[in-house]
């Protein structure tokens, strides 16, 4: 699983950071070329966003993939 944080730091003062988001990405299917993965974004107060992205080349790294998420999640 592949798993971004969104955090706020004020001022540039880690004591006081805080989350307001997650994006996860969790492998469900696939061989070693392509992959199949379900994607799960949460707000700071607890909202779920759902996606899944099929067929994706493993090939085009975890930067990519997250990218594609975050292009396909529907957040409203």
């Amino acid at each position: 699983m592949l798993r971004v944080t969104l955090e706020i730091v004020p001022f540039g003062i880690e004591s006081v950071k805080r989350t307001i988001g997650t994006l996860e990405i969790s492998n469900v299917g696939g061989n070693h070329k392509v992959g199949s993965y379900s994607v799960t974004a949460t707000d700071r107060d607890g909202g779920k966003h759902f996606a899944q992205i099929e067929r994706y080349r493993r090939g085009r790294g975890g930067w990519n993939l997250v990218k594609k998420a975050l292009q396909i999640i529907k957040f409203e």
